[in-house]
């Protein structure tokens, strides 16, 4: 949610100031947490370490839900 961060949220205060990192690797987008206090998730499932994301994928961090197209 911090201004600095690539996609800051800052409206959610349940979201850590850089709560989980998107980063690209081998062709794909990968999600992780960034240690945050209420967990990131993906359909449901929370995230610690990288995971692939594909396309319809739902992403939950605090309050906020996003879809990844």
């Amino acid at each position: 949610r911090a201004p600095e961060q690539s996609i800051p949220l800052p409206a959610d205060t349940s979201i850590s100031r850089a709560h989980a990192r998107i980063s690209y690797a081998d062709g794909r987008h990968l999600l992780a947490d960034g240690g945050s206090s209420n967990g990131t998730y993906i359909n449901g499932s929370r995230v610690a370490d990288a995971r692939p994301l594909s396309s319809g994928d739902t992403i939950v961090l605090g309050d906020t839900a996003l879809r990844y197209e």
